[in-house]
């Protein structure tokens, strides 16, 4: 059984805005007899409304969004299904501007093929190039690229061998198996569905032909792969594991490996709903039974080839970053992988696509629509393949910790092995050890707020008091940090990622030690601070937010820095040029516009007390 019809294409269009994409669609669609009726006559009601002509205008069979339709640009990803007497077709139309990037990345993501236009006038484009990289780096390996616009350059033969050979040469190292190109003119439907005697120089098939006659990627049985999405058990107590199968073939009895536990086991019943199934291909929803009970979880995953798989957490990867937001090294996001979910970091940014040149540079961060080749630590080791062997194994997305929204896409392309040759040296003296000795526990206090608020000056007053009652404590203060070992750091957002990592890994060694510390850092970003709590277990942090009012802090002005900030003379200052976020779940509140700093001092000591 297989619910994956080996005879359906899936097929992306793709290109530089106002190459023609909609309308070849559009065109194809039309003369291929796949359009009802009732669509025919919205399109012409739609191209007399908005292009103003009694032509159909059959790029708005796909542009179905009003603002897309005004605009004359696709901006959404245009799904369509249609089938001839040989083959059936799944297209995904995809915008050319280089802010919907992330649109086209999504409708290519499950193509088998791409469609790439180039106007014969215009020629090759950056996006052109972007979007030809892009299908390299999501495994296209069928190109076709269609020539368009033949009809305003005359039909010119040099022309066409002019842009070909140029495509040629741009993309040879790109990872395609076949580039079909073909000279068309969607517009009038030359060399779309059936051949033009108005290009009569070219003696290739129709571009309909070549979608038909197109080979689909042959998959490897062997690298059988079932990332598990429930586990059921039934009324006899029995357990099924369902999921998707994204790689290879399997079959009852066959002897399969769990990950990430490595253990043996073998198939004993599959199923699809109710139907009972001998075997099961790459694309098949199915649920399975095995021999032995084991503890499986929602993530696992069943395979067959082990060497296609790993368990890791550090690889390496092209990344396409989709958010406003910049990414920045060291930042923690959320990755997932499969079903799996953990956090993760950007350790570095070897080369980005640089105006569609590859580039070795020096990258501190990415912006959106920005490519690059990455390495990624994961929090800790989970079930990986390359994205040459399991697609949805080898991929990745990359969520934001605070609103939960995708914000990159990754393929993983090797998995590094620095950290298996690490090791950790645990002292026989533990920090259990040395906060039995010390009398008290060691936590990190982290002070937060705006410049100006009253950290340092309540966390060296908190500190005296508690070091009188024996406690070995010791300040880190922001301003004497950058005096030393964070003096080579700006207070750019990267920078101030950067500090803040720092901070927290020397925060973690003095607690282990058995200190109680004290951070004072202005610490701006919540995603920061919620990366520095989760280096620590849980209590060992106390977040306190000392706030006061922007209006409040700039009558203080103790060293006369808001002022500097307002004439220009400092940039990237908190609270003016620079955003500060406020806790969005402290420990606790230090209001010292209601709280004079000996309130506050003993506010924070009788809290601290008793859980140190």
């Amino acid at each position: 059984m297989s619910s994956n019809n080996q005879n359906t294409l899936r097929f992306i269009t793709c290109g530089s805005v106002d190459d023609g994409k909609s309308t070849l669609m559009g065109r194809m669609l039309f003369e291929n007899n796949s359009i009802y009726k009732d669509q025919l006559e919205e399109l012409k009601s739609a191209s007399l409304k908005y292009s103003k002509s009694k032509e159909i205008d059959y790029s708005m069979l796909l542009d179905g969004l009003s603002s897309e339709r005004e605009q004359k640009i696709t901006i959404d990803v245009a799904y369509r299904y249609f089938q001839t007497k040989k083959r059936k077709f799944i297209v995904a139309d995809t915008p050319g501007h280089q802010q919907y990037t992330k649109n086209m990345i999504t409708g290519a993501s499950n193509s088998q093929l791409a469609i790439i236009l180039v106007s014969a006038k215009k020629g090759i484009l950056e996006q052109t190039i972007r979007h030809s990289y892009i299908c390299s780096l999501l495994g296209i390996k069928n190109i076709i690229l269609a020539i368009n616009k033949m009809d305003i350059v005359n039909f010119d033969k040099n022309i066409f061998d002019k842009i070909s050979k140029k495509y040629m040469k741009i993309t040879k190292n790109y990872d395609f198996n076949k580039i079909s190109i073909i000279p068309i003119s969607a517009l009038h439907g030359y060399n779309v569905v059936k051949k033009s005697k108005k290009i009569n120089w070219y003696y290739g098939p129709s571009l309909l032909s070549i979608l038909e006659k197109a080979s689909i990627n042959i998959k490897n049985d062997n690298n059988f792969a079932l990332p598990i999405q429930l586990v059921q058990t039934n009324k006899q107590n029995k357990r099924r594991y369902l999921g998707l199968v994204t790689g290879g073939s399997i079959k009852v009895k066959d002897d399969i490996t769990i990950f990430p536990s490595l253990t043996k086991n073998s198939i004993k019943n599959m199923f699809f709903h109710k139907k009972k199934l001998i075997q099961a291909e790459e694309g098949d929803v199915i649920s399975i039974e095995l021999n032995k009970e084991v503890d499986i979880s929602r993530g696992d995953i069943f395979v067959k080839n082990t060497n296609s798989f790993i368990l890791s957490d550090r690889f390496k990867a092209d990344l396409i970053w989709m958010d406003i937001n910049p990414a920045f090294i060291g930042r923690l996001y959320y990755i997932k992988i499969g079903h799996i979910m953990v956090g993760a970091q950007i350790l570095k940014i070897n080369f980005k696509d640089n105006n569609n040149q590859l580039k070795k540079d020096n990258i501190i961060k990415l912006e959106m629509n920005e490519l690059a080749y990455a390495e990624i630590q994961l929090e800790k080791q989970t079930s990986t393949s390359l994205f040459k062997k399991n697609k949805m194994l080898g991929s990745f997305i990359l969520i934001d910790r605070i609103n939960k929204n995708t914000i990159g896409i990754g393929m993983i392309r090797d998995h590094s092995n620095l950290a298996s040759n690490i090791f950790y040296s645990q002292s026989f003296v533990t920090k259990k050890h040395r906060n039995i000795a010390n009398g008290h526990k060691s936590k990190v206090i982290w002070f937060t707020g705006l410049s100006g608020a009253g950290k340092s000056t309540i966390a060296r007053k908190l500190e005296k008091r508690l070091f009188k009652t024996g406690m070995k404590t010791y300040i880190l203060d922001g301003d004497n940090l950058r005096t030393g070992i964070n003096k080579n750091l700006s207070f750019t957002e990267n920078d101030r990622i950067e500090n803040i990592r720092r901070v927290s890994e020397i925060s973690k060694l003095m607690i282990d030690a058995g200190i109680l510390v004290l951070v004072c850092l202005i610490s701006p970003y919540e995603n920061e601070r919620k990366t520095a709590k989760k280096l620590f277990k849980k209590g060992d942090f106390i977040e306190v937010y000392v706030k006061a009012s922007l209006k409040t802090l700039e009558k203080r002005d103790v060293k006369g820095l808001y002022k500097k900030a307002r004439l220009g003379e400092i940039k990237d200052f908190t609270g003016i040029s620079s955003p500060y976020e406020v806790p969005v779940n402290p420990n606790m509140i230090i209001d010292t516009e209601k709280n004079n700093i000996e309130e506050s001092v003993n506010m924070l000591f009788n809290k601290i007390k008793p859980i140190i």
